[in-house]
């Protein structure tokens, strides 16, 4: 922990330290279904770009995708 009063933490993660996760964000991405949080279900959302943003596993085409929450959509990482 940096105990400098000047100190400013790079934006993102200063961002990620003051916002509470998303509600529920496991739903959806538990068990054995098509999409599982990457890492063997360590990963955790990140709050990117001004949103909230999970790595996640595909276990269909076994490949890893980033899942946008606010708008609900998979990209390619």
């Amino acid at each position: 922990m940096n105990t400098n009063p000047n100190y400013q933490p790079p934006s993102n993660t200063y961002t990620a330290l003051i916002r509470n996760l998303p509600a529920n964000w496991r739903a959806g991405f538990t068990g054995t279904g098509r999409y599982v949080v990457a890492c063997g279900g360590k990963e955790e959302p990140v709050f990117r770009n001004g949103r909230w943003h999970l790595l996640v596993w595909d276990t269909e085409e076994r490949k890893h995708l980033d899942y946008c929450y606010e708008s609900d959509t998979f990209s390619e990482k």
